[in-house]
């Protein structure tokens, strides 16, 4: 079974009793997890919005600009360090190198992707970000799609074409559970 991470998902890592679940599933080669450049795009802008926009409950030291960014950086290190052991795979798709490429070839679309991704954003409300994991997992071909962004789900579970099932973590494991049994 193919599962895509939503950045929410990889960054909340051992804090989620569902996490340390799916991690073991990994381990145990029941699952494969997939990630992409996209959530560690996001995982970095979130640092950066952070570091911009200091939070007064987070400690002292952590206040001036350079230890706050280093101890960011060491936060966004953590998170995928958690994960290594499972092996976070990049799926392979078509929908990254359409994105890339559309520009220099006028909007050539030959898988149709472009025109999924404009219904996403136009159609159903789904922000850009999302849009853009959801295509990449549609793409990829994965079985599920991870999240804990209940709007996301309640969205994608309209889109009658979407491929991947999008839920929670938790719902998942529910799932995966109940059909073993």
């Amino acid at each position: 079974m193919r599962l895509y991470l939503d950045t929410n998902v990889v960054i909340r890592g051992a804090g989620d009793s569902e996490h340390r679940q799916l991690k073991r599933l990994a381990l145990d080669s029941v699952v494969m997890l997939y990630w992409s450049p996209t959530v560690q795009h996001e995982q970095g802008a979130r640092s950066r919005k952070e570091a911009l926009n200091p939070l007064p409950e987070k400690p002292a030291a952590v206040r001036s600009s350079v230890a706050r960014r280093e101890a960011l950086d060491q936060a966004e290190r953590a998170e995928v360090e958690w994960w290594r052991p499972a092996r976070l795979h990049y799926p392979k798709c078509t929908f990254e190198g359409l994105i890339t490429m559309a520009p220099v070839f006028g909007g050539w679309d030959p898988t149709g992707e472009a025109r999924l991704l404009t219904d996403l954003l136009d159609n159903h409300g789904v922000k850009q970000t999302d849009a853009i994991h959801l295509m990449i997992a549609h793409s990829a071909k994965m079985d599920a799609f991870l999240t804990w962004d209940d709007q996301l789900i309640k969205k994608a579970t309209r889109i009658l074409w979407l491929r991947p099932c999008v839920e929670t973590p938790r719902s998942f494991l529910t799932r995966a559970v109940e059909s073993v049994r």
